[in-house]
């Protein structure tokens, strides 16, 4: 856990302002300005035709609860000299006003202390602190070295620096600088830190302390691509260090990367390129880092770069129109949250850049650069903004990202799109993963429906159509059903019922116009509603949804009424509706509304449909074409129009807005299930670089213990996934019918970041390969589905914890095994392998527990162990058996020939059921001699006739052996000594002798 220490002083008296977030009102994400829906609220503006940009966007939460925002101008015709202006709102972000101009400062960052605020930022290439005591009307003057002129620039050094973030640590508040040699190139930076103790006078340049600093290298990259770094974020990392993590500018077509850089004092950092350049989808524009004890996580907001507005011909830093939240457990590996804002419509005029922020509560609050339409000709281009804006993030620990799918039936897949927070649709991918599907490619996608686990699935209309499940990432599961073997007529519409079935409706092929019910589990399909039934007949339905009544609605196309069925029998309760073909039909479960589409004489309507009968309309003009699907998302309506390739948004009476294009017969359209943070799928169609996080869903390689890598349906072939880092991982999935092989100079750490769970190994079909190095630092659970094996080719450290193995399923080894104490369990099902080229070091034990499916009987064999003769003289320290019943034993002398072991019948001296006749037995004997009646074996009754006597005595005498002759050499069983053994003899005679007497009395 990273230490309160990392909580700034400029922020501790915000949390008393964050007591009362709760209250703060909801806040439209989209600013109208001049006509044009501007993504965030406008804090200012500037027309292009004035020649001059808004730059440096700065943000603090005062302990009133106020909001400043402050931000420089520069340009050809920015006023001179050059200002900062600083903006103030009181009602949490919806209104701004401008209260101060500070004249002759750029690039600077906001800080509060209590009531006191600074701006630290560049004067005319000098560091410069201003001062206010009055929330940011009035400023000081840094006119000298006591007054706030920190760093003098002079012949031989001009400062450089961003809105960057300070933090406090160790008794001192630190914030990251540059320098260059005035008139140098802005490649030249060298990077240090300055500190200054707390409590000291910011304003005083001799309380400051600077570090020595480094200019970066181009060579630090391959092919000399590390162009230069700046704009430094100063941050306590997990080992509660100082690093500076910076903000790299690499060349065109290069993977985006950031360097950190290690704070050893006030006075000294260092930073080696071998080992502290990381990979950082975002890192070659500005961004603020800070960490949140809550999520125990670090956060920013990135410029990220997807394969939508991915251009190699532009530098990466000029990727600017798509702002992501990103998270890190480590500082090292970076994941996107959720976007946040994106317009992909122009990527060279428009930009969102350089986000300031801070926590407020369960928000956070940030402040943007932003190039954007204005109505007045735009921005001058992406990086020169014409405005500022403010932005909230709701929830930023707990809320997902809002997704939907919509089925783009014509072109034959299935798209995925992301709600941003300013209500875009952001193309995240297709999403099914991969091209083939249990033979063949989707075929005219229509139907679409999610189940409560996730679980998404495609009906295809068209004859010989299936109906596909996938799980939540893409990855293809199985074929639910298919006509003409389950059902016929062609799927239209899917819905999952109450009770976890899944309902179809059939409108079109052979033998339609019906509904049926599907059992997801078994794929048995069943006639729910037939194309007659008692009261009436189907023709031609479409969509069907179920309401909270639990009964089924269906949209009866030509016979021209929606329609009232019950949901558990399919009997027939009435019409609900007459309407000119009704095609679109959903449940808004949020405000409980039935709504339904039709067309009338060609133009759509689209109603909210009473649960008495009758309508109100929700829309009714021409200008769109059939609505087949219709969607709510958090309270807006959608839907698709078939015959236009787009979908509709409605925003209020007879009022739209196109939310996307370029769709060739859209079909159904759901909310989805955002794609899980805590597994990472495989997305390429082959070979690639685990390295490359476009390789994986959303953008987000796997590469920390909370995350598992799957590696699904991707591929149509074969394919090798290069490795060449060290990666934490909770676990690898593996589901394809392909094989994948992770190769390479990589080692996987296998790693459960939640404590008291293990890490996983999931195989559910096909070999697959890990020819790189597996070390457990946890336990790990291998889960083996039937037929399916995972070979280890390369080390194997177990590393002292326990692997499990469970299922029909193989694990194999074909490389260097290593216990160092650890443990191999396995249920049974399947036996643990060694393969040819293995070499075992068995220092540690081999267990074995039982599937609850396998009998312990007398006379029962399981094989255990696979390729014992690749073992050599190797043995496990010791093998753990689960107990059995009276008189049964383990035998255990033919494992280490070929691994198997067999439920033996004791011999009659082995009371404890060893496997053995020893001093053990006796004592049992011993303690229970002269019971009477209702003896048994395990009280030392050697010949099952009910008491403890001589004659049990005399069978143990004559089977002792003192130690387990079934058992090998691996026994935990120690031999008494000869000399040990006469005098337990000797020791059992007495016994004999006592019993004589007592017979020669009667």
């Amino acid at each position: 856990m990273v230490g309160l220490h990392l909580i700034k002083v400029g922020v501790i008296l915000v949390a008393l302002a964050s007591l009362c977030w709760n209250s703060a009102p909801s806040q439209a994400q989209i600013s109208e300005f001049n006509g044009v829906e501007v993504p965030g609220t406008v804090v200012a503006h500037i027309a292009a035709s004035n020649d001059y940009k808004y730059n440096s966007p700065s943000i603090a939460i005062l302990p009133d609860g106020t909001y400043l925002i402050s931000h420089d101008v520069t340009g050809n015709n920015a006023p001179t000299p050059k200002p900062t202006y600083v903006h103030r709102s009181t009602d949490q972000g919806q209104t701004w006003n401008q209260i101060s101009t500070v004249n002759s400062l750029t690039w600077a960052n906001l800080y509060n202390i209590g009531n006191d605020v600074y701006l630290m930022g560049n004067s005319g290439g000098s560091f410069v602190i201003y001062k206010s005591t009055d929330g940011g009307v009035n400023w000081t003057s840094p006119v000298s070295s006591t007054t706030g002129r920190i760093g003098q620039s002079n012949a031989t050094t001009s400062y450089h620096t961003g809105p960057m973030p300070l933090v406090e640590h160790d008794g001192r508040l630190w914030r990251s600088i540059e320098t260059r040699i005035p008139g140098g190139s802005s490649n030249d930076l060298y990077a240090g830190v300055m500190s200054i103790a707390i409590g000291d006078d910011l304003l005083d340049a001799s309380n400051w302390t600077f570090s020595n600093r480094i200019l970066s290298q181009d060579s630090w990259l391959p092919g000399n691509a590390f162009n230069s770094w700046r704009e430094g974020n100063v941050v306590v990392d997990r080992d509660e260090n100082l690093v500076n993590l910076i903000r790299v500018d690499p060349p065109k077509g290069s993977q985006e990367v950031a360097a950190i850089m290690r704070v050893q004092d006030a006075n000294t950092i260092t930073f080696d390129p071998n080992n502290d350049i990381i990979d950082f989808n975002g890192g070659a524009k500005k961004f603020t880092i800070r960490y949140d004890a809550g999520t125990d996580r670090y956060w920013t907001f990135a410029n990220i770069i997807t394969p939508y507005n991915a251009d190699p011909t532009v530098l990466p830093s000029s990727h600017r129109n798509i702002v992501a939240l990103v998270e890190s457990p480590d500082l090292r590996n970076w994941d996107v949250n959720r976007i946040v804002v994106q317009d992909l419509s122009d990527m060279e005029y428009i930009g969102f850049q350089y986000w300031d922020w801070q926590f407020e509560g369960a928000d956070m609050v940030a402040a943007s650069r932003t190039a954007y339409p204005d109505g007045l000709g735009g921005a001058i281009r992406f990086h020169d903004a014409n405005f500022i804006t403010f932005h909230r993030v709701e929830d930023f620990a707990t809320k997902r990202p809002t997704q939907s799918l919509v089925a783009d039936t014509n072109n034959n897949r299935v798209m995925r799109y992301e709600l941003t927070e300013t209500n875009q649709w952001m193309p995240v991918g297709q999403f099914e993963l991969g091209n083939s599907f249990a033979g063949t490619g989707l075929n005219k996608p229509m139907g679409l429906a999610k189940d409560s686990e996730g679980h998404v699935y495609i009906g295809e209309q068209t004859d010989g159509g299936r109906v596909l499940r996938f799980d939540s990432s893409g990855n293809f599961l199985n074929v639910i059903a298919t006509e003409g073997v389950g059902f016929t007529g062609r799927p239209e519409s899917l819905v999952v019922g109450p009770t976890g079935d899944l309902y179809m409706s059939v409108a079109f092929g052979a033998n339609s116009d019906k509904v049926y019910k599907i059992d997801p589990s078994t794929g048995n399909a069943s006639v729910f509603i037939d194309t007659n039934f008692s009261g009436g007949s189907l023709n031609n339905p479409r969509a069907i949804a179920f309401g909270d009544d639990g009964n089924l609605y269906v949209a009866d196309r030509e016979n021209n009424v929606f329609r009232r069925f019950d949901g558990m029998t399919g009997a027939f309760l009435g019409d609900l509706y007459t309407a000119d073909n009704p095609e679109g039909l959903v449940w808004d479960e949020f405000q409980s509304k039935l709504i339904g589409a039709y067309r009338d004489g060609g133009d759509a309507n689209l109603v909210e449909l009473g649960a008495a009968g009758g309508a109100s309309t929700l829309y009714n003009v021409s200008d769109i074409g059939r609505a087949l699907g219709i969607v709510v998302i958090e309270g807006d309506i959608y839907w698709s129009d078939w015959d236009n390739g787009k979908v509709y948004k409605l925003k209020g009476t007879n009022m739209l807005a196109t939310s996307l294009a370029g769709l060739s017969g859209p079909g159904h359209l759901i909310e989805a299930d955002p794609i899980p943070i805590g597994e990472r799928s495989w997305t390429h169609s082959g070979s690639s670089n685990w390295s490359d996080w476009n390789n994986w869903t959303y953008w987000s390689r796997p590469d920390s213990p909370a995350e598992v890598a799957m590696f699904g349906s991707a591929i149509s072939s074969n394919a090798t996934i290069a490795l060449d880092a060290t990666y934490e991982l909770r676990g690898l999935r593996f589901r394809d019918d392909n094989r994948y092989t992770i190769s390479g100079a990589g080692q996987i750490i296998l790693e459960s970041e939640e404590a008291g769970s293990p890490a996983i190994l999931d195989v559910q079909e096909q070999y697959h390969y890990l020819d790189v190095d597996v070390l457990m630092t946890d336990d790990v659970h291998a889960t083996m589905g039937d037929g399916a094996r995972l070979y280890f080719e390369a080390e194997l450290d177990l590393g002292g914890n326990q692997l499990f193995s469970f299922g029909p399923g193989r694990l194999w080894v074909s490389g260097d095994f290593v216990m160092n104490g650890g443990r191999v369990v396995v249920d049974g099902q399947s036996a643990f392998s060694f393969g040819t080229n293995s070499n075992a070091t068995l220092d540690g034990d081999f267990q074995f527990i039982p599937d609850e499916s396998l009998s312990l009987a007398l006379g029962q064999s399981f094989d255990l162990l696979n390729g014992v003769g690749y073992l050599g003289n190797e043995t496990f320290d010791d093998i753990l058996l689960p107990a059995l019943p009276s008189g049964l034993v383990w035998d255990l002398s033919s494992f280490y020939n070929d691994g198997i072991v067999t439920v033996a019948a004791a011999a009659a001296g082995d009371f404890d059921s060893d496997g053995d006749v020893d001093a053990d037995d006796l004592a049992i004997w011993q303690s229970n001699f002269g019971m009477n009646a209702g003896a048994e074996r395990t009280n030392g009754d050697a010949d099952e006739d009910g008491d403890v006597d001589g004659m049990d005595l005399l069978a143990w005498q004559r089977q002792f052996t003192g130690a387990n002759p079934l058992t090998s050499q691996a026994s935990s069983q120690v031999v008494p000594e000869p000399g040990a053994t006469l005098l337990f003899l000797a020791h059992c005679a007495a016994y004999v002798c006592s019993w004589s007497r007592q017979l020669s009395r009667f």
